[in-house]
């Protein structure tokens, strides 16, 4: 057994921080949780990240064609990745994607959610995350952890339906009006009726009532907004969606382009969301989105700092955040905890 003396933790499902915390961890479970008189090290204890939306594969020639717009980047079949993607080796987009890996490792997350384009196969890396493997349906369907689709306008409605009938016990998302041009060609309609998605990743162009009506049949959103910004596409309705009680969680998208640094997810969140609403203030809803909202999406089990769950946390050097003198921690984390604040990575 090992025993945390910990400065503080965020603990149980509302991720409510404590001070002065002992976690007790035996075979990998946590055993007890409780408050002590005296201050532990400079250390806090939160549930691990999650990555909920990454491209590994353009990890393998970052920056390429800084200077197009993001359909002559990306779009399928004819975008400049998916060209790059067939003329690079496979052991060199391997290579990237294990790099992209350990540095998502490096700083605390459990898990990455990996949009694969190809055989998920070659996707399948050795590396410390938990590696979702989300790829096309097709010929390899059933080597993958779920569905991660482009986009809904490249198939008609009856082969949707079969996708979604295909994939109904496994995690089903997919890109929705990240510009404005797909949202105009009703793509949301058409995922909602059709697909029946776990999530939709984007949902830069979606109207109030769209929103209204993702939360209403309970499908999350996985928020890029760093990548909408590079892009130049538009800002999801941060605010409206919380207002919704739209469950969210945070990605960072084509590595290729964007560093796959989810604190640097995290604190954009919170940015763009205090522009859209500056009265915000509920920080540990933000927090969520990058921990404990993700493990919904994807169908995992429960890792918050509670008795009885199996251990996945971080331990955070709380000494360059001035915790101590914080007066409110969460916040203090979003805007400034990084990758060199994570001290210790508990799993299991």
């Amino acid at each position: 057994m090992i025993s945390l003396d910990l400065a503080g933790a965020f603990t149980g499902k509302d991720l409510e921080f404590e001070e002065n915390v002992t976690i007790e961890v035996n075979d990998g479970i946590i055993t007890d949780v409780y408050k002590r008189r005296n201050r532990g090290p400079d250390l806090i204890a939160m549930p691990s990240p999650v990555n909920s939306h990454m491209h590994t594969g353009d990890y393998a020639f970052p920056e390429a064609g800084n200077w197009l717009g993001i359909e002559e980047l990306v779009a399928p079949p004819n975008g400049l990745k998916h060209m790059l993607l067939k003329d690079t080796g496979t052991e060199t987009v391997r290579k990237a994607r294990v790099e992209a890996l350990e540095l998502s490792w490096a700083s605390g997350v459990a898990a990455v959610a990996d949009f694969v384009e190809g055989n998920p196969d070659e996707a399948r890396v050795p590396a410390v995350p938990r590696h979702i493997i989300l790829g096309r349906p097709g010929k390899w369907s059933g080597r993958m952890d779920g569905l991660g689709l482009p986009d809904v306008i490249s198939y008609n409605t009856d082969v949707l339906r079969e996708i979604s009938a295909e994939f109904r016990d496994a995690p089903v998302l997919v890109h929705i009006s990240e510009t404005r041009r797909l949202h105009e060609m009703n793509d949301f309609k058409i995922a909602m009726d059709a697909l029946a998605p776990t999530a939709i990743v984007h949902g830069t162009h979606l109207t109030r009532e769209e929103i209204r009506e993702l939360a209403g049949r309970g499908v999350g959103a996985v928020l890029c907004p760093r990548s909408n910004a590079w892009f130049s596409v538009g800002n999801p309705d941060i605010a409206g969606m919380l207002d919704e009680n739209v469950l969210l969680a945070l990605g960072t998208d084509n590595a290729g382009w964007i560093k796959p640094d989810i604190w640097r997810e995290i604190e954009a969140a919170a940015l763009l969301l205090r522009s859209q609403k500056p009265s915000f203030n509920d920080p540990v809803e933000i927090i969520k989105m990058a921990t404990l909202n993700p493990l919904k999406i994807f169908g995992l089990e429960d890792t918050s700092i509670s008795k009885g769950n199996r251990a996945s946390f971080i331990l955070i050097n709380s000494g360059p955040l001035a915790i101590e003198r914080s007066r409110d921690v969460a916040w203090s984390v979003i805007k400034r905890a990084g990758p060199e604040s994570v001290s210790k990575i508990v799993v299991g």
